[in-house]
Parts: C-alpha cells; structure tokens; sequence
C-alpha cells in the first residue's frame, strides 16, 4: 500500500512544526512530506520535506482543501494522509497503521488521532483497554479530530468533489464537514484507534486553546495516548 502525505502549517503562538515533523519521521513515516504553509509560518528545513507557500492567508479549511487537492492530482498512492502542525505519533504508529492497511478496510477516513469522546464511555472508562480499531462513536452527531486523517484515494476524490464540502464557507470545522460529507453522504465508516495514536501537542494551539472552557476540556486529548 503506497502513502502520500501533506501537513498543514499556520503560524502559531507555540511553534510545534518542527516536533511535529520529527515525530512524523520517528513514527515511520519517510514519504516526501508536502508541507502548505500559510503565511507568517515557520517551516524548519527537513529531509524530503516540499515546502508550497501560500501566498495569501488561506485559513484552516481552504488550506486543508489545497493539501486534498495536491495529494489527488500530483500523487499516485493508494492512501493520502493529512495532519495537522501540532502532532505527536506515537513511535509504533507506522506499523500499526500498515497492519490495518493491509485488511485492505472499506473507509471513508482512518483517523490517527482518537478524542475520548469517538469511543463509548464503556469503552474510554475501562480500567485496561483492549488496542484495536473501531468505528468511531460520534459525539454529538460529530467527529472531534482532524489532526492525521489518512484516507482511501476514492473517498478523498469522493469527498472533494461532493457538493456538501464544496458550498462549506467557514475557515473552521474541518473535523465536521470532512466526517459528515464521508458518513451522511457517502455511507463510510470513519475509523479510530484504541488508544489513541496521537496526541495534541502545544498547549496553546488550535482548539487546545478551548481547553480553558471546562466542560469540554476531556474531549481534546487523545484517548490514553502512549507515546512508545
């Protein structure tokens, strides 16, 4: 199964870039990275790292949208992953990802990252998880979590092109409008891990910045994340 992969990077008050691609690369992940930098964003040197830089602020979601479209047009691969810049893999999530690849999965996404709130409470609140995949369990009719989506070509084609992800104007709710458009309008499973396979990092980034709102302070973290 080959792989593909982009980054979305934005400046930050924290910068977490540079951690972020070398956990990518201690995780097992050597591909060409494709790194869509928006202006004012720091992007360290790398190996094989592509640096494309916006010109003009995109925002969240229509930078996402130009990491999608690059990874179909200018790639071969079987699957496409996109993260996010402020990433922590686990060191073994290379491995754990190919394992499940090669059941060859129906999927609409396979998300690296694992909010507590994608599992039953039965399932977060166990005293010793079981490890494995599952379909995620949405919470509030939503998925939380796009920090490392990896995607079939077919439904990242199918997801580009639906008229739902088309008309989508805000520069936010990526996690949203990516999970609905693949479960509501095409039927697909989305895919977690348990325990989660990567974790925020930079407490002041992204919606980590919402952690000062108590009552959802539980649901963005990455569900029992070990980093070996």
């Amino acid at each position: 199964m080959s792989l593909a992969i982009a980054m979305q990077v934005a400046p930050r008050r924290e910068v977490t870039v540079g951690a972020t691609m070398t956990s990518l690369r201690t995780a097992g992940f050597v591909e060409p990275l494709h790194v869509f930098a928006e202006p004012g964003a720091a992007v360290p040197d790398g190996s094989n790292v592509l640096v494309h830089q916006n010109a003009e602020n995109q925002g969240a979601f229509q930078n996402w949208r130009q990491a999608a479209s690059f990874l179909l047009t200018t790639t071969a691969a079987d699957w496409l992953l996109i993260c996010q810049d402020d990433v922590q893999f686990a060191k073994r999530t290379r491995s754990v990802l190919d394992q499940f690849l090669q059941t060859n999965p129906v999927a609409g996404f396979i998300s690296l990252y694992t909010s507590r709130a994608m599992v039953p409470s039965a399932v977060r609140n166990q005293p010793r998880l079981v490890p494995g995949w599952r379909e995620a369990s949405l919470h509030n009719n939503g998925f939380i979590g796009a920090q490392a989506l990896c995607f079939p070509r077919e439904s990242l084609q199918q997801l580009v092109e639906h008229d739902r992800f088309r008309r989508h104007n805000s520069h936010r709710k990526i996690d949203v409008i990516v999970a609905r458009v693949l479960q509501e309008g095409l039927h697909l499973p989305l895919w977690v891990h348990v325990p989660s396979l990567a974790d925020h990092s930079g407490a002041s980034n992204s919606t980590l910045g919402r952690d000062k709102i108590v009552g959802i302070q539980w649901l963005r973290r990455g569900l029992r994340f070990d980093p070996s």
